[in-house]
Formats: C-alpha cells, sequence, structure tokens
C-alpha cells in the first residue's frame, strides 16, 4: 500500500482514480464506498465518465432510513449522475436493496456480481477507513472465531447482523472480492480524526478482527490519500526524491505546454510573462490562478489543455534514469517523493507520471526541512537528492545525519547555480546512475 500526504485529499484521491480508469483501454467497473469517500466523486470528468461501464456500490447500510443509504447518497450527487447518464453508464438501481431481508439482499447482490465479473473488465475501487477500523462494510467484531465465520470465506458478498453497530444489518463484499478481484483501490481518509487509525494500520499490529481494514495490504494495488502526515517505515533505511527537476524533467513540461497553449491562441511571449509573475509574487503556480491571468475568453479551454497536457504527456517527461533507480532500490529503502508545489499540480503531475514502486509522497507548501520532521527519527538512514541548493542547506542545518546529493542535471538544472548557504551537499551528481548502499 502507497500513501500520499496532501492537504487536498479529496481531489487528489480522485486524481488519481481518474488517471488509473483512463489508463485501461477498454471501459471499468467502479465499486464505491458511502461515507466521505463518495465525495471524491464530485470531481468526475465527461472523459472519465465515459470509461466506466458499471458503477455500483461496495457495501449498504439494510433496513434504515433511506437517507443514510449509501446508494441515495449516490443518487443525491444528481450533477454526478448526469454526467454518469450522459455516458450511459449502467449504474445499480436506487431500489435495488428495498425490502429486502439480509438473505435475499445476498442472494440478489450474489447474482448481480457474478453478471459484472463476467464482463471481464479491470474493477477499480474507492474505499475509506473508519475510526473504528473498518473498511467497506466489514466491521470489527469481538473476537477472531466471530470475524473468521464472517469474512474468511471463499463467498464473494456476505449480508449479516452486528447488534451493537449504529446501522446493525448490512450487506458487503468480502475481504476475498478485495484481494482477489479489485485491480486498483484508492483509500481516501481524511481529518485528524483518522491519524490514529491510520497509523496503527500502516504498522500492522491489530489483529484482522479489531483492525478489518488490514485487508488492504494484501490487495493487489491501493493507494492512501490523506491530509494527516504519515509515514511508517517499511525499511530501515529511506530515499528521499524531489520531484522536478530530480525525477522529472520540468523544462520539457514547461516548453511543451507553451507549445500547446500557443496553439490554443496564449502567444510564447504571454505565456513567459504572466508565468514568472505569478512566480515572482506567490512562488507557487496553481492551474486555477494560472488560467485566471492568462488573456483568453475561454476559461475552460485554457484548463482542458492544461490537463490534458499533464495527463497525456507527463510520462514523457521523466529522466530516463528515474524509474531504474527507484526499481533498483526499492528492496532495501522506503523510496519517498517529497515535492514543495501546489498540491493539486504536483499530484497531477506525480500521478500520470505513472512512476512504480513509491512508497510515500509528501506534497507541501511548507520548507523541506519542516517535511523531514515527520520522518527524521524513523529510519537509521535517510538519502535525500534535490535540485535546489537551498532545500539542501535546510535539511541539512536541521538534520546533519541525513546523506545529501545535489542533482545538476544537465539539460534541466534551473537552479543549478544558485548559491548555497553553507555547501552543504554530500554529492554533487549530473544524474541518478548511482547505486546507494
Amino acid at each position: 500500500m502507497h500513501t500520499q500526504i496532501t492537504k487536498t485529499p479529496a481531489h487528489d484521491a480522485y486524481t488519481l482514480l481518474e488517471g488509473k480508469i483512463l489508463k485501461n483501454h477498454s471501459k471499468v467497473i467502479l465499486f464505491i464506498s458511502g461515507g466521505s469517500a463518495l465525495d471524491i466523486l464530485d470531481h468526475m470528468s465527461d472523459q472519465c465518465a465515459a470509461h466506466i461501464d458499471t458503477i455500483t456500490v461496495i457495501d449498504e447500510r439494510l433496513h434504515v432510513d433511506s437517507p443514510d443509504q449509501n446508494i441515495v447518497k449516490l443518487y443525491e450527487k444528481e450533477d454526478l449522475i448526469s454526467k454518469l447518464s450522459t455516458a450511459r453508464v449502467d449504474i445499480i438501481p436506487r431500489d435495488f436493496f428495498e425490502g429486502l431481508t439480509p438473505i435475499e439482499a445476498e442472494k440478489k447482490y450474489r447474482e448481480y456480481l457474478k453478471k459484472l465479473l463476467k464482463k471481464d473488465l479491470h474493477i477499480h475501487a474507492t474505499l475509506g477507513v473508519g475510526e473504528d477500523g473498518h473498511t467497506a462494510g466489514i466491521l470489527p467484531q469481538s473476537g477472531d472465531m466471530t470475524y473468521r465465520e464472517l469474512f474468511c470465506t471463499s463467498e464473494l458478498i456476505r449480508a449479516y447482523t452486528s447488534p451493537q453497530a449504529a446501522f446493525p444489518e448490512r450487506i458487503t463484499v468480502t475481504p476475498t472480492f478485495l484481494a482477489e478481484h479489485v485491480d486498483h483501490a484508492v483509500v481516501y481518509a481524511a481529518n485528524e480524526s483518522k491519524k490514529e487509525v491510520l497509523n496503527a494500520l500502516l504498522k500492522g499490529d491489530n489483529a484482522q478482527h479489531i483492525m478489518p481494514a488490514n485487508v488492504l495490504h494484501n490487495m493487489r494495488s491501493v493507494t492512501l490519500i490523506t491530509d494527516q502526515r504519515l509515514c511508517v517505515p517499511t525499511h530501515k533505511n529511506a530515499i528521499v526524491l524531489d520531484f522536478d527537476h530530480t525525477l522529472f524533467n520540468t523544462t520539457l513540461y514547461v516548453a511543451k505546454l507553451k507549445e500547446n497553449l500557443n496553439n490554443v491562441g496564449i502567444a510564447p511571449e504571454i505565456f513567459d510573462k504572466h508565468r514568472q509573475a505569478l512566480k515572482s509574487c506567490c512562488a507557487l503556480v496553481d492551474i486555477d490562478r494560472f488560467v485566471q491571468v492568462l488573456p483568453h475568453e475561454d476559461k475552460d479551454l485554457l484548463k482542458q489543455t492544461i490537463h490534458g497536457t499533464i495527463r497525456h504527456s507527463a510520462q514523457e517527461f521523466i529522466f530516463a534514469d528515474a524509474q531504474d533507480f527507484i526499481t533498483r532500490h526499492k528492496d532495501h529503502f522506503d523510496i519517498i517523493v517529497m515535492t514543495q508545489g501546489d498540491q493539486k499540480l504536483q499530484s497531477e503531475k506525480i500521478t500520470h507520471s505513472k512512476l512504480h514502486h513509491i512508497d510515500h509522497i509528501f506534497i507541501s507548501h511548507d520548507s523541506k526541512d519542516t517535511v523531514f520532521a515527520d520522518i527524521a527519527d524513523r529510519y537509521d538512514q535517510i538519502h535525500y537528492v534535490d535540485d535546489k541548493a537551498k532545500h539542501i542547506d535546510e535539511v541539512k542545518q536541521a538534520y546533519p545525519k541525513v546523506t545529501s546529493y545535489f542533482i545538476k542535471r544537465p539539460e534541466d538544472q534551473p537552479y543549478g547555480d544558485k548559491p548555497s548557504s553553507c555547501n552543504c551537499a554530500d554529492h554533487i551528481i549530473t544524474d541518478l546512475s548511482l547505486t546507494l548502499t
């Protein structure tokens, strides 16, 4: 399970979900959770909707007032339902479970699920993690035996009663379904109230009947998106990598973006003028603010052009040695990407760059040494690679034991000549061909 820490978790969870869905050449089936995890679908684009064959719930509360049912909450999102309907997505009927006993509901949903699986499409899911450690409709149980009888089964669906729960009668997919049939899941868990349970989940110390969300560790591909700063080590040592100009050729990306915007009426000199003005005044450039200052009537077209450039071209701008470096070290180090910038823009670039084997992602407006405070004492050794001497100076002065690498790529080093206040870099490198031990 990978984690991404961001201040805009709902948006970034959707961005990741969309990227995974659009990556498929055929349509997908989307299973959705209720609660706060449902909110990430508020960002659904028409393009993403067109890539969904079926959307259904991953669990449901039975015999409750309709406002509390996940299907009802889905249908209350009228803009989303309109987009899905326009794209001719099959949506689970609003009255699917109406009037059914748990046994009847289980039988009906089992048959429904069999039909979905026969389509042989990729399955994606949105999931949450409750403060009590549940995920999907898999609630904690009083003992291991009870949990096993309910959920350790080859069955893909289970309807059951949990008398102590706020909504006692439930139907849910089982851990078997999650582990064997879901190709990728985006787990959305935000707010301070989730920090304790998420740390416990990442540590993996609790038994399954206490922490049902442990099933996330057994799934094929899972990304946890949260606004809480979490970092539970898998290895004793870590490699922290900056993103822009280190893994990602930002100079080429900006050139491509300038070219694409020129094609819709933004001259290169106008692009440079407004981009530099924003960087000078505000340090961080976000898409919405950039579009607003550009002299063009069709702001939606500009946004589509920028998002399209990232979506379709981001992978091209990953340096040829970046994925090899990560893959070469993944078995002995936690791989952490730590980037400073606009939350939405950086998340979108990282998602569509399609880098593999990244354990944790930190996106922040804060200085690098501030973000390092969350990980510095969790590892025996940390190697840190960045293209800005200022960032290296800040981290080394705060954490002298960190081994730092000032990367100055010949083809992309806009900050290579910026002075260092303390010459704190332990090494100067020009690429990622090195192997760390």
